[in-house]
């Protein structure tokens, strides 16, 4: 059986059957997958864009490899 989601769309504010909308960027997050995403749950009438923002989980170690290439000058 086919399940629908019914809820306030995310653009347009209007209660409607919805559907969602992945956008994957080639981050390796510890959000909640291997590789981030955004998603956007909208109705049939909305295009979906890609948010303006996005807020990626690191862990510190991590994201001194990112800035830092692996070590911090400051330590």
């Amino acid at each position: 059986m086919n399940e629908c989601e019914f809820g306030i769309c995310q653009i347009c504010d209007e209660i409607k059957p919805l559907t969602r909308t992945y956008f994957h960027y080639d981050i390796k997050c510890e959000c909640h997958s291997p590789n981030h995403f955004d998603l956007v749950i909208h109705c049939e009438n909305c295009i979906p864009e890609k948010p303006k923002e996005t807020r990626v989980i690191l862990s510190t170690k991590v994201l001194k490899e990112v800035l830092y290439g692996g070590g911090d000058p400051r330590d």
